[in-house]
């Protein structure tokens, strides 16, 4: 809600590699929002900014793309940064408990310790910083985790979760393709809902 209503910008898809991604965002002022694959990299940044680095990038590399995403603003970047200090306040109030079940980082790519300050440090950093997918679904997979459920808004024009299509199911299909036992993937978005 915070990065809904105090975020600016918008964010774009890259069909490249980080290394490839990152001199083209800092040179339109853009900055890195998401690390999905290893071939594809979010960025995020002003609407002018961002068709800047999309035309640049169809000149200098015409078989890579650049998707512009429907967002309320370029999250995971400096364009949240007063979402993320207003967010403080919110984590300040906050109690967190030791878990009995390992929880994933999107700003480390691992796991979070069981520390409260450490996870509200890290929460506080994760609403301007990438989103580190791909370090994630390493972590989980050599963890021996084969099973994704995915629960969240989807993706889509429709008001309703049948309208939508899941967020990660490209992503993990994408990113598991050598990995010998598949892991299975749940998307409650657009089914009944799990009992038991």
């Amino acid at each position: 809600e915070l990065m809904g209503t105090y975020g600016e910008g918008e964010m774009a898809a890259l069909t490249v590699d980080l290394e490839t991604a990152r001199p083209l965002s800092d040179k339109h002022f853009c900055a890195i929002a998401g690390l999905n694959l290893p071939d594809q990299t979010v960025v995020g940044g002003a609407a002018a900014d961002l068709d800047a680095l999309a035309a640049e990038m169809a000149e200098v590399m015409p078989r890579k793309r650049a998707v512009r995403l429907k967002t309320e603003g370029a999250f995971h970047t400096y364009y949240m940064v007063e979402a993320a200090r207003r967010f403080r306040e919110a984590l300040d109030q906050v109690e967190i408990a030791e878990s009995s079940l390992k929880v994933l980082s999107n700003y480390t790519g691992g796991f979070h310790e069981n520390d409260a300050a450490t996870i509200k440090s890290r929460l506080f950093f994760q609403l301007f910083h990438p989103v580190n997918w791909i370090g994630c679904l390493q972590t989980a997979l050599d963890d021996g985790i084969d099973k994704f459920v995915e629960f969240g808004g989807g993706i889509g024009d429709g008001e309703s979760p049948a309208e939508k299509r899941p967020n990660l199911e490209g992503i993990i299909k994408k990113f598991t393709p050598r990995v010998k036992a598949k892991p299975e993937y749940i998307p409650p978005t657009n089914s009944a809902p799990i009992r038991g």
